[in-house]
Parts: structure tokens; C-alpha cells; sequence
């Protein structure tokens, strides 16, 4: 007790939905960063993964928890928004119509090989297929931010301050943030707890 500390071993989540459905929003999002391609011309996004997150095979979410269990409908949220946060799986962002047709044209394929070796890795590669003909191929991709690859301590102020924003004033994501890094230096953990209680805020007041 107190000497290891087990929260330091577990992984973090770059995008908010189910860990299963990290690798492919990593694919597409490699896909979509190294090509110029029109989002309107895809015809189909094949995902090649493991069997637990084929399951995962609902392309229209009706609640922001349908969502976040998802494959089809994140993977096509990602490649238009270049993001998954709350605002792209909840709300409004449940009814977009580009996100909706892309969804329906995720095919979604079990690996034995993937299957394997779930859940010591987690595992998936997306082909994109155009109407010119072009297909672009991610490989192989793993979920990442895990023990082996943690994020930089950069990528996880970032990650905070714009979640943290879309609800909160900056002066208090600033007290916040200073709070949470600091919270093993502090004498009690009293000022993190107030800060945390107060009501949320607009952002644009």
C-alpha cells in the first residue's frame, strides 16, 4: 500500500468511446491525415479487426452511450470532425448527415490473427476504397496511449484543456489543471474538491 501505484499502469483514451474502437479511429484518422481525399467520394471503409469489436456494429447510435460502444458510427465521426469528443457523440452530433451516410458504408471484417491476440493487443487496419479506385491502407494499427505507450504529459494537459473548455471559463480550467498535477503536493485535497463542485459554466459568457 502506497508504494505501487496500480492507476499509473492503466491506459488512457485519446478519443471517448470503447478502448475496442481506439485502433480504427487511429486508422482512419492516419488515413484521413496522410491523403486528400474527398469525404464524399469514399464508397466503402473496410475495417479489419478483432471479434469483440466487430460486434460493435451499430452504424446509427440514438443515445450518446450507443455511440461511445460503436465502431461504424465513430469511425465516420472521426474522419469528418477529426476529433471525438462529447459535441461529436452526442446531441446534434448523433444526426449528422455526412457521419450517417459514412457509416453506412463501414464494413466491418473479423481477423482471426486479431482475434489472437485480443486482449493482450488491440488491433485494427482500415482500407478506404473511393469512387475514382484509390484505396489507401492504414496497416496494421494498435490502440495507443497504453502502459507501453503512454502519452506525453503535453498530450494529456491538451486533451484536458479542450474537454475542460467546452464547459468551463479558462480561469478555472487554469486553477483546475494547476490543482490535478499538483495534487500529490497538496495538504489536503479540499481546493481540487471546490473547484470541482462548483456548477458548470458556458464557455461564452
Amino acid at each position: 500500500m502506497g508504494e505501487k501505484w496500480l492507476i499509473a499502469e492503466q491506459y488512457f483514451k485519446p478519443f471517448a468511446v470503447c478502448r475496442w474502437a481506439q485502433p480504427s479511429i487511429a486508422g482512419v484518422l492516419k488515413l484521413r491525415q496522410q491523403h486528400d481525399f474527398d469525404l464524399k467520394s469514399i464508397q466503402t471503409i473496410r475495417v479489419t479487426t478483432f471479434h469483440e469489436a466487430v460486434r460493435l456494429a451499430n452504424p446509427h447510435p440514438e443515445t450518446t452511450e450507443e455511440a461511445q460502444y460503436n465502431l461504424p458510427f465513430p469511425v465516420a465521426a472521426a474522419l469528418v470532425h477529426q476529433q471525438l469528443g462529447p459535441a461529436e457523440l452526442s446531441g446534434q452530433g448523433l444526426h449528422h448527415p455526412l457521419v450517417n451516410q459514412l457509416a453506412e458504408r463501414v464494413e466491418l471484417v473479423e481477423d482471426p490473427d486479431y482475434s489472437a491476440r485480443f486482449p493482450a493487443e488491440r488491433l485494427a487496419q482500415v482500407q478506404i476504397k473511393t469512387g475514382e479506385g484509390s484505396i489507401f491502407d492504414s496497416g496494421e494499427v494498435e490502440a495507443t496511449w497504453g502502459v507501453e505507450d503512454p502519452p506525453s504529459d503535453k498530450a494529456l494537459q491538451e486533451k484536458f484543456r479542450w474537454l475542460a473548455l467546452s464547459c468551463l471559463l479558462p480561469e478555472r480550467v487554469t486553477k483546475l489543471e494547476e490543482a490535478i498535477w499538483r495534487v500529490a503536493d497538496l495538504p489536503d485535497v479540499s481546493v481540487l474538491g471546490q473547484l470541482l463542485a462548483q456548477p458548470m459554466e458556458s464557455n461564452d459568457l
